[in-house]
């Protein structure tokens, strides 16, 4: 999958590209923003409830039409934000986000708003999953983070490829497959953020 970045600037020096793809931003909406999408729903329904409301009591309004013009406002200031603006920064994150494998890891990239990197080991002993919805497929992986000292306390992490064509999930499941356990036996996933070029 081809894009305007050069992601090596992400990469260690002299570390390869084996896979690059990023999520689709177009087509069916994902469920957090429909969950957000929600949100703007009630507040739609609340300012036409307090719209109602306030119509219909009119003559007696009086002194409370401040407190009415503050309901309606806030109602519909919800309604636009999760509504309007949020599907817009879901989106954009969405645009912002690439997925890499190198020989010994996975590598998710976001730079909306600052650049953040997590470089994760793939072990040898996990399973990959792929993930189907009805545009879209999720390639799954999972991991031990190992630092706990006592093993019953080990957390248990999942990560993910998401929004791809069912030919990037394919190809980034079979590539994860071939570097399996290659970053060694004790490796953790690494976070790393810096602020975005200007």
């Amino acid at each position: 999958m081809s894009n305007i970045y050069d992601l090596s600037i992400f990469l260690e020096p002299q570390e390869k590209i084996l896979w690059q793809g990023m999520p689709q931003a177009v087509g069916s909406s994902p469920w957090s923003l429909k969950i957000i999408q929600a949100f703007g729903y009630f507040g739609l329904f609340a300012f036409g409830f307090f719209l109602l409301i306030g119509l219909a009591n009119w003559d007696e309004i009086g002194e409370a039409l401040g407190i009415w013009l503050i309901f309606l406002g806030l109602s519909l200031a919800i309604a636009f934000t999760f509504l309007v603006v949020m599907p817009k920064v879901v989106r954009s994150s969405l645009k912002a986000t690439h997925y890499i494998v190198t020989p010994t890891h996975a590598v998710i990239v976001q730079h909306l708003w600052q650049i953040q990197i997590s470089r994760i080991p793939v072990p040898e002993n996990e399973e990959i999953v792929i993930y189907r919805d009805q545009n879209f497929q999720t390639v799954r992986f999972y991991h031990y983070d190992n630092r706990a000292a006592n093993p019953e306390n080990r957390v248990y992490r999942v990560y993910q490829f998401e929004r791809l064509t069912p030919h990037d999930a394919a190809t980034a499941a079979k590539v994860l497959e071939t570097i399996r356990g290659q970053a060694g036996p004790g490796a953790q996933p690494v976070f790393s953020s810096r602020p975005k070029p200007a």
